[in-house]
């Protein structure tokens, strides 16, 4: 009967160590599929931590008024210097287009206008296009009489005989002395002088004016 229990003792024995064993090995299989599985979710969970912190971080960056404003002013920059490179190839193609209506070297040039002078012969002053002489007037004495004073003129052939010698008003006294005969007065009209001009000039108060074409050179 003790054998019989020393028997059953052992393979209760045996049968739990190889259960252990069983437990063990299936115990070290789970824990290696779960590090397994617990690594691949690691990564994918670290994958999506990234994602969403860059996410977040563009969601900041887009709801930041400052970044917005900076991003805005980036674009606006962008947008200007793209203008301005439009309007420099604007311009430059005006410029193009400009020097593509200048006539080349090889047209000929206008033939330039004449110059015109104008001279006057000497004793003239210029005019615009004429020549101006201006002289002083002759003061001469009437048409057959003769110079009495400086101002006035007689005809001898005219007047009359004066006993005394006294004349009147407008009439100059004259004495005719004779060779042995006795000396006769007589009074002569007086007759004012005049400004008289050459042929040409015509009178202006007491100068003589003669205005002629310019001539050409």
């Amino acid at each position: 009967m003790k054998k019989r229990n020393v028997i059953i003792l052992i393979l209760i024995i045996i049968i739990i160590i190889i259960t252990i064993s069983l437990f063990i090995v299936y115990f070290d299989k789970t824990i290696d599929y779960f590090k397994t599985k617990f690594n691949d979710n690691e990564v994918i969970d670290i994958n999506k931590d990234n994602t969403t912190k860059i996410d977040s971080k563009d969601n900041i960056k887009n709801n930041n008024p400052e970044t917005s404003k900076i991003d805005s002013d980036s674009n606006n920059d962008n947008s200007s210097n793209t203008n301005n490179s439009n309007n420099g190839n604007n311009n430059n193609q005006s410029f193009n287009n400009n020097d593509s209506s200048t006539p080349s070297n090889d047209s000929p040039l206008p033939t330039p206008e004449p110059t015109i002078t104008y001279y006057c012969p000497d004793g003239y002053v210029l005019n615009n296009t004429t020549c101006t002489s201006t002289i002083a007037a002759n003061y001469v004495c009437p048409s057959n009489t003769t110079e009495y004073t400086t101002k006035y003129c007689v005809n001898l052939s005219d007047g009359y005989e004066s006993e005394d010698g006294n004349c009147p008003e407008n009439y100059g006294s004259i004495d005719i002395i004779g060779l042995g005969t006795p000396t006769i007065h007589k009074c002569l009209t007086l007759y004012e002088k005049t400004y008289t001009c050459d042929d040409g000039y015509v009178l202006d108060g007491t100068n003589c004016i003669k205005t002629i074409n310019a001539q050409v050179r």
